[in-house]
């Protein structure tokens, strides 16, 4: 009876032994995959705060991929954590690819960051009529600068400036206005002449730009040798000016020549 007894109680360890090989086997064999399936998982800072960090994914997956990190901790005191199109991860101290020297980033019409090369000397970094930074060695229209900032320079051959209404160029305090030579003859301009009527004793010119010191200087040509006594003789300031003929004029070829100094 006991020997029976004995075997028996033999036969079922052998049982169990076995039974446990086999399951410390499959256990193993997870063990060296150590893959669990989840679509999340959580932790928690042991404080017992109840707050936790939550890692998941994106549902549903468009495919399988696999993030593999890097085998180094992060090198420096920032870094950043990017991967190639394989999914191995790597640190990097810049999320962006080496910029040419000169070179700026901006962002393209797929706001994307696009290297822009550095301009010509002395170029400016303009906005395009399409939104996008670029390098022009011009002042863009509409750009004002006050001329407290020109300070020197030669305008080149062909260069108009033109003074529009409402607008002069005036010296102030020892300034001057030097030229070589002055263009303005010509109605309502510094210079001008008008024909004498005939039997004229008194002339009006107008010249709205006339102030009430300016100089006006007169004198006649005449191609039939005719001369004449002529002064001016008033200034309406924004109006003209007024002068007098020593006598009637007898000829109708007679030209008054005036020039005007404000």
């Amino acid at each position: 009876m006991h020997i029976l007894l004995a075997l028996r109680l033999k036969i079922l360890l052998i049982l169990l032994l076995t039974l446990i090989c086999s399951v410390c086997g499959s256990i193993s064999a997870v063990a060296q995959q150590r893959i669990l399936g989840a679509s999340g998982f959580q932790l928690d800072d042991l404080s017992g705060s109840l707050r936790f960090l939550r890692l998941d994914l994106q549902s549903p997956l468009s495919s399988s991929y696999s993030l593999h990190f890097p085998a180094t901790p992060p090198p420096n005191g920032v870094n950043f954590l990017i991967s190639d199109q394989n999914g191995n991860l790597s640190w990097v101290t810049n999320a962006l690819p080496t910029l040419t020297a000169g070179a700026i980033w901006y962002g393209n019409a797929s706001n994307i960051a696009t290297e822009l090369p550095g301009g010509s000397n002395g170029s400016i970094l303009s906005i395009s009529p399409t939104g996008f930074p670029q390098w022009v060695t011009t002042i863009p229209t509409g750009i004002m600068v006050p001329a407290s900032q020109i300070s020197s320079g030669t305008l080149q051959p062909g260069t108009t400036i033109i003074v529009g209404n409402g607008a002069t160029v005036q010296p102030s305090g020892t300034g001057q206005v030097i030229s070589n030579g002055l263009v303005g003859s010509g109605l309502n301009k510094f210079s001008g002449s008008v024909i004498i009527p005939l039997n004229a004793i008194t002339l009006s010119i107008p010249y709205p730009g006339i102030i009430s010191t300016s100089v006006v200087l007169v004198s006649i040509i005449d191609p039939s040798g005719q001369t004449d006594e002529v002064s001016v003789t008033s200034i309406t300031p924004g109006v003209g000016f007024t002068i007098r003929f020593g006598g009637f004029y007898p000829t109708t070829t007679g030209q008054l020549n005036y020039l005007v100094i404000n």
